[in-house]
């Protein structure tokens, strides 16, 4: 590792987590010292949504799937907000699509072709369509049979990672990590929509002390060039949100990693692409508005920054796919933060969106529907890249009424 580029990590992760040439990486974890408090408030965490971190960053896809607010929200705005509703044949279409896209996800993930936050992020769209639904209809076994279908598919997940033995493979200590981490959230989830309590309380508990140790791998990879920027602010927010950190812990770490992207743009390396860097700059106005009260004008006016922030970073991807160097599944997830969005500035506010921000979020969506149709050769991942638009262009036709009809 060059000199510079230890100083551009040693920015990017700024006094809590230097890392030094010669460190040793028994003697650099001895350093991580983020001052975040191991304090916990179970209750609290016990709400959070499926597969995603209360308030914060989730850790799939191109950068962080985004879901704004607890699954406790959700559910209060879904019974205070008139919702369509949804015909028979369309809750059986969304169902078997959601099943197609996660048979076809956990084979190519299983054949090495999807990387684990690729499929975690298009499992949990599977799961959360179908868990929304469900919770919008107070369908409690749906509910409870999505919760179990979470713990089977990610225990069968960290089991096959944990079987590969292979700790000189790039990334591989750090996987076998996450994996385990998201077993747990499923495990507490599923505790606490059981009424398990205590069995939730101790899944929460190794939360914390998984998403340390995950931490901790991220940073050594990182000291020899094998973990990115957007994998350690995975990694971090995963220990700011396990530990209820303040919104200012992933704010400071946003802002260095913005200047560690500029800086390595300029050096003309890929890490500083411009697609990442604008990944980044979401990331940050979705925390801005995070912290800002619903109702406020300080509210209104992060809504907007977060709103130009997300289609620009759609439109960037979209370029960088014209020229074949981003996939079809980096636009979708690119798309599905903006969904993400829309959803939880619809229940903060209780209002409908403006027109325009709902007409770019369709034409995008046409856009990558196009692309999904004119794919060809459906060899690979591509089968399941395709799968999981379509099944974000259901999700967005409960959002709109078009599957609205009488039961």
């Amino acid at each position: 590792m060059t000199e510079e580029t230890a100083l551009a990590w040693k920015r990017l992760r700024g006094n809590n987590a230097v890392v030094f040439m010669n460190e040793t990486p028994q003697s650099r974890r001895q350093n991580l010292k983020p001052g975040i408090s191991a304090q916990q408030d179970f209750e609290h965490e016990l709400s959070r949504p499926v597969f995603l971190m209360s308030r914060r960053t989730a850790l799939f896809g191109l950068g962080s799937l985004i879901v704004f607010g607890s699954e406790e929200l959700a559910q209060d705005a879904a019974a205070q907000t008139q919702r369509p509703v949804i015909s028979q044949s369309s809750l059986k279409g969304i169902r078997d699509a959601s099943q197609r896209l996660i048979t076809q996800s956990r084979d190519s993930f299983d054949r090495g072709l999807v990387p684990l936050v690729d499929h975690l992020d298009q499992f949990s769209l599977a799961a959360n369509l179908n868990l929304r639904l469900a919770s919008s209809q107070t369908d409690r076994e749906t509910q409870l049979q999505w919760h179990r279908l979470q713990v089977r598919n990610l225990d069968g997940v960290a089991t096959q990672l944990k079987q590969f033995q292979q700790p000189a493979s790039a990334g591989w200590e750090a996987d076998v990590l996450l994996a385990r981490l998201s077993l747990a959230q499923a495990q507490s989830r599923l505790a606490a929509f059981e009424g398990r309590t205590n069995t939730a309380a101790s899944a929460q508990r190794a939360i914390i002390d998984l998403a340390r140790q995950h931490w901790d791998k991220r940073l050594d990879d990182a000291a020899v060039g094998l973990a990115t920027p957007m994998q350690l602010w995975r990694a971090a927010g995963l220990v700011f949100s396990s530990e209820n950190q303040p919104l200012d812990a992933d704010r400071n770490f946003l802002h260095q990693a913005i200047q560690a992207t500029d800086h390595w743009k300029l050096t003309g390396t890929g890490i500083g692409r411009e697609d990442l860097r604008e990944a980044f700059r979401f990331e940050l106005a979705r925390v801005d508005l995070l912290s800002a009260k619903p109702g406020t004008e300080s509210f209104n006016t992060q809504a907007q920054r977060a709103e130009m922030s997300v289609e620009k970073l759609f439109d960037t991807i979209s370029q960088f796919q014209s020229k074949g160097t981003a996939s079809l599944y980096d636009m979708a997830a690119a798309w599905r933060q903006r969904q993400e969005l829309h959803i939880f500035l619809e229940e903060s506010r209780r209002e409908p969106l403006p027109a325009e921000w709902k007409q770019r979020r369709s034409n995008d969506l046409n856009q990558l529907s196009r692309l999904a149709t004119q794919t060809v050769d459906r060899r690979g991942r591509a089968a399941a890249d395709i799968s999981y638009v379509e099944l974000l262009s259901l999700s967005e036709k409960t959002m709109t009424g078009e599957t609205s009809a009488v039961k």
